[in-house]
């Protein structure tokens, strides 16, 4: 089923009155013009349209880009260039984007997990929980999680940059050998299953093309574009959002996330509680006032059994509403219920 696109300040038809879900489509119309535009022109590809992808990407980043039209392509040109062999092994944080782990799969290539900070949601410097089966470690994956720039482990293999929460650099990244950004509709930019890989190596992002299977669909990049345009509104308005929910009331009843000097881009908010029953008492507090507030990630963990800040992190934590169309009527309504369920747990 294909979203319709909606004005970035109208509010979408709810499953109840008066509800306020956790996420929110923030396509334009504006969005849905250029890609109709676009369509119009028929070409299922367009390698011009491509490169000026490329070049709004590199402008930003200050680097060569290059665009994929999936994960799987960008990881299986990867192997080729490196020689990574099928059964090696990509270190990656558990909170890494799914996306990534099925490139590594469709490449015959296995993910060793490290554990994560239960509070921050950050990776640690732990030992990888490795396969059964072993392998050799080609290449990490470091994740600034949740928005929050982290700094890069360095290690003797390539180190693979997931910028996918940040969208501009910021202090504390771009510092890997490549970075890549995955926008897949979950992200708060859009351009179908298409990823980009940027490099400060020249020659690495030439091979990268010299190699790439093929390239993304127009209508994709139209819409990427589209969005790509507005990332500084985009951007701007979710910290506003999110500041607003930094001057909380907890009465050291839950952590709210730090927001660093050097810079945060708020892709999501969510509280770590005192504990379990804490998160699951406001969780249904919120849930009867028509306030949708669950898991800051919209996917599962395949290893929380044998990651003990990953379960603690998942167990406490919970997210808050925080995407453009919310107006300030209803973060208003939201912060109001977190501090009536505060004031009743006095």
């Amino acid at each position: 089923m294909t979203a319709v696109p909606v004005p970035a300040n109208a509010t979408p038809p709810s499953d109840s009155p008066g509800s306020i879900p956790l996420y929110r489509l923030e396509l334009t119309r504006g969005d849905e013009a250029r890609v109709l535009q676009q369509l119009a022109r028929e070409p299922f590809v367009d390698r011009a349209l491509v490169e000026a992808w490329e070049g709004a990407w590199s402008d930003l980043w200050w680097r060569p880009a290059c665009a994929f039209a999936d994960s799987v392509d960008l990881i299986a040109t990867l192997k080729k260039i490196y020689g990574w062999r099928s059964g090696d092994v990509v270190v990656a944080d558990p909170l890494v984007n799914p996306i990534w782990r099925e490139g590594l799969a469709a490449a015959w290539l296995h993910t060793a997990p490290v554990d994560i900070d239960p509070l921050t949601g950050l990776a640690t410097e732990q030992s990888p929980l490795y396969p059964p089966e072993g392998g050799t470690p080609q290449a990490r994956i470091v994740q600034h999680t949740l928005g929050h720039p982290h700094r890069i482990f360095r290690w003797e293999t390539t180190v693979l940059e997931d910028v996918s929460a940040i969208l501009k650099p910021l202090p504390g990244c771009g510092g890997g050998d490549l970075q890549m950004l995955s926008l897949d509709p979950n992200r708060m930019v859009r351009a179908g299953e298409g990823v980009v890989a940027l490099s400060e190596d020249k020659n690495l992002i030439q091979t990268l093309k010299k190699h790439r299977p093929r390239l993304p669909a127009a209508g994709a990049v139209a819409l990427g574009l589209s969005q790509l345009s507005r990332i500084d509104r985009i951007l701007e308005g979710r910290e506003h959002l999110a500041k607003n929910y930094l001057a909380l009331r907890d009465r050291g009843l839950f952590h709210k996330p730090s927001n660093p000097q050097r810079g945060r881009a708020w892709d999501g908010f969510f509280l770590v509680m005192r504990s379990p029953e804490a998160r699951e008492s406001l969780k249904a507090f919120l849930n009867k006032s028509n306030i949708l507030a669950d898991s800051p990630l919209w996917f599962k963990s395949q290893v929380l059994d044998q990651l003990p800040g990953l379960e603690g992190f998942l167990a406490t934590s919970l997210a808050l509403p925080l995407y453009l169309p919310l107006t300030p009527r209803e973060q208003k309504r939201v912060i109001n219920r977190v501090h009536r369920w505060v004031e009743k747990r006095f």
